[in-house]
């Protein structure tokens, strides 16, 4: 049977970086390989679909997609899934916020509107101006980003939001608070938002949204054997696929060790899967 691999992107198959070609040549030559072989490539994401396209083309083959950790799913070319959360209570959750915590240095939302809108939450020039260098630091991988504060409260009210960062700065004391807002989340709105805390930051997406939810959403749709499916990544919001997928799981050599625990195998390349699922030896780039 044909075997499906779900790879993440950023520090997995980004890894490791190549700021002129995106992906290494290694990497891409595998992969190639693999899906030529009758095999099939999802790549499951944090990033927006638009980006994804732009990967996948550098891969060129036919390649389906989760985006947004599992709001959205692109099957041959067309949107098969698209869930936000529901309307008005991105802002209950933000006024929650404000309320109840320190606040985040920046907010950023991606809806079916805008990607990487950012509120700044009154920090001003000094944040814009990091937020500005950062994304242009990242050469190849930044995604674009927009900071407009009354687009983002309108959007928190009205719009169809996928997903909501917060940042809440640098140090260990920020760091408890992200900690503490995401324990938070999970307690006060379990019915609506899934909550992630990655050192300082919170991820908060709809209810149901993770990539192991899109696996499975996909693996229904397509009729695929879930024997056949193969998962590889990196960091916390990996961890749902290596639970789900324990026997064929796969995380980053690099990874944090709170995250390799939950995997069953470790590479320190994409490209090594070469050898258990091509049977052919590998060459490190």
């Amino acid at each position: 049977m044909p075997k499906v691999l779900a790879v993440d992107l950023d520090g997995t198959l980004f890894y490791p970086k190549r700021p002129r070609t995106l992906i290494s040549f290694a990497n891409i030559k595998f992969l190639r390989d693999f899906i030529d072989a009758g095999n099939r490539v999802i790549i499951v994401t944090s990033r927006n679909c638009d980006f994804v396209a732009k990967t996948a083309a550098k891969i060129d083959r036919k390649i389906d997609y989760v985006c947004i950790n599992g709001a959205q799913i692109i099957i041959d070319g067309k949107l098969i899934f698209n869930e936000s959360l529901p309307v008005g209570r991105s802002f209950e959750i933000f006024q929650d916020m404000k309320d109840h915590f320190d606040q985040p240095l920046a907010w950023f939302l991606d809806s079916d509107k805008y990607q990487n809108l950012v509120y700044d939450n009154g920090n001003g020039w000094f944040v814009l101006q990091f937020f500005k260098y950062y994304y242009k630091a990242q050469g190849v991988y930044q995604q674009d980003y927009l900071a407009d504060n009354d687009k983002f409260m309108d959007e928190l009210k009205h719009g169809n939001i996928y997903r909501m960062l917060l940042y809440f700065g640098l140090g260990k004391r920020r760091m408890n608070i992200a900690k503490e807002v995401n324990r938070h989340m999970r307690v006060a709105y379990p019915d609506i938002v899934e909550a992630s805390w990655i050192n300082n930051v919170v991820e908060i997406a709809p209810r149901n949204c993770h990539k192991a939810a899109a696996l499975e959403r996909i693996i229904v749709h397509e009729g695929i054997n879930r024997e056949d499916v193969y998962v590889v990544g990196d960091s916390g919001n990996d961890i749902s696929m290596f639970q789900a997928f324990h026997d064929h799981s796969f995380c980053m050599d690099h990874a944090h060790d709170a995250v390799k625990k939950f995997a069953a195998h470790t590479i320190k390349r994409v490209h090594d899967l070469r050898k258990i699922l091509l049977n052919e030896e590998v060459n490190h780039d």
